[in-house]
């Protein structure tokens, strides 16, 4: 009897599995049991996008509160957009690193509804909440810890799993991973995996006028992977309870990259790409991880 119990259950397994073309992956309906080293938490990790500024002086209040957000609430996960005025370059002042990037700009453009140079630094935004209104969406860096808190009360439909590598010999960053469904899902679900960097040394305005040549920037937004705005969706229909859908994507660094693969990490979100009836990119869940290096 036990055998035929056996028999039974992996022929359940064997045929449980789907195939949906790319860039979608295998679907699984029953999970594999949790690896103990890597709990699959049910929690909701709270996505913060913040836009910053070199030429910003309150930022580095706005960065140092940032900071305070993720020793104190723990499940953050924070991405730095440098973008609108205050982050041009201004070589005859000393500020020559270029911190924008082009999917930072039209981020900051979508939310906000003004070009990306008008954008007023600091200011931030959590878990999308109130996209398509301007005046809804902003968040001041002094209420971001109370905005993030409520947040938390609220139950999130997905899990994520990620695993992010770099390959110092092909320069190439690979994240793999999995989406969980905890209740039914959407077929408007997307995943954006954004990769940061931390300890990135370059001079920065400070409150007072002066200038800090050694300032420290921290989350600081490089690319998405792959190199889009907005993600991909993560399936082509709408997904049961307990389905599990595995990705792969995969970065290689320009020739003339500075990035240090020792301080990057990925940030990986879900969030529902909603139209009808009404404008949504509401972030579902988010998690961060170090970038590994694997010779």
């Amino acid at each position: 009897m036990k055998y035929l119990l056996l028999c039974l259950v992996s022929v359940a397994v064997l045929t449980s599995c789907d195939i949906i073309d790319a860039p979608y992956r295998k679907e699984v309906k029953n999970p594999d049991p949790i690896d103990p080293e890597d709990t699959l938490s049910p929690l909701r990790y709270v996505l913060l996008e913040k836009f910053t500024g070199h030429t910003c002086g309150p930022c580095p209040q706005a960065n140092d509160e940032a900071q305070s957000v993720i020793q104190d609430l723990k499940n953050v996960s924070i991405i730095s957009y440098h973008a609108g005025q205050n982050a041009r370059i201004e070589p005859s002042n000393g500020y020559l690193y270029e911190f924008r990037t082009q999917s930072g700009n039209e981020i900051g453009t979508s939310y906000f509804k003004v070009v990306h140079e008008s954008i007023i630094t600091p200011i931030g935004v959590v878990d999308r909440l109130g996209y398509g209104t301007a005046s809804t969406i902003r968040v001041g860096w002094r209420n971001w810890k109370t905005v993030i808190s409520n947040r938390f009360a609220d139950s999130s439909p997905v899990a994520i799993r990620l695993y992010p590598w770099y390959n110092p010999n092909t320069k190439t960053i690979t994240v793999s991973g999995s989406i969980h469904y905890l209740e039914d899902g959407f077929k408007d679900y997307h995943l954006t995996i954004a990769l940061t960097e931390d300890s990135i040394i370059k001079p920065q305005k400070l409150l007072d006028g002066s200038k800090d040549t050694n300032y420290v920037h921290k989350f600081v937004f490089r690319s998405n992977i792959p190199n889009n705005t907005w993600g991909l969706p993560i399936s082509s229909a709408d997904q049961q309870k307990d389905t599990k859908i595995e990705f792969t994507r995969s970065l290689q660094f320009a020739n003339d990259s500075d990035w240090n693969p020792k301080h990057l990490k990925v940030v990986a979100f879900v969030y529902r790409n909603l139209d009808a009836p009404i404008v949504s990119r509401e972030v579902l869940q988010s998690k961060t991880e170090k970038v590994k290096i694997v010779p």
